[in-house]
């Protein structure tokens, strides 16, 4: 395999690498307890002064609840342990193919299937452990807000923070 043909394969290797990465905004994963004690599960698109909009799984608009209907929010953890494995291993193996490639170009292109394959495996094993490490500790994380008997100043910092974490944030 010639010098051009492996830059080619590293330089498509790193694109796909990057595009994986990439992320769009979410919103929030949310539960909501209503005063009459009903649970409403969503992703939060935005936040208004009196009213939260969700996006129920259930439903294909938005959901409209209104803030003196709420007793308790609750912010889910954004991540997860499954979520953890794939990025671990996206970067993983984006880190470990490169790291086998320069060890490949420092021989003068000599082992080029062991450096590479080496490389590329324990990059992806070490990613994969601690993704899956660090992303289950953040999935542990939950925020609760109790907004029964909240002063109009404790609402609007929960509101602020809730509107950090939607979709929507105008």
């Amino acid at each position: 395999m010639g010098r051009k043909s492996v830059s080619l394969f590293t330089l498509v290797l790193f694109i796909i690498f990057i595009m994986s990465c990439v992320s769009y905004k979410n919103g929030a994963k949310i539960v909501i307890v209503k005063t009459d004690n009903q649970k409403v599960k969503g992703v939060l698109l935005k936040v208004n002064e009196k009213s939260l909009i969700l996006k129920e799984s259930t439903t294909p608009t938005g959901l409209t609840i209104y803030i003196d209907e709420i007793k308790k929010i609750t912010i889910r953890g954004r991540r997860s342990f499954w979520r953890g494995l794939k990025v671990g291993f996206e970067i993983g193996f984006g880190v470990g193919t490169l790291g086998g490639w320069s060890a490949v170009t420092e021989k003068g292109g000599k082992g080029f299937g062991e450096a590479f394959l080496i490389g590329t495996i324990s990059g992806t094993i070490t990613g994969i452990v601690f993704g899956a490490i660090y992303f289950a500790i953040n999935a542990a994380s939950a925020k609760h807000f109790i907004i029964e008997g909240k002063n109009p100043e404790e609402m609007d910092s929960i509101l602020k923070e809730l509107k950090s974490k939607s979709i929507y944030r105008d």
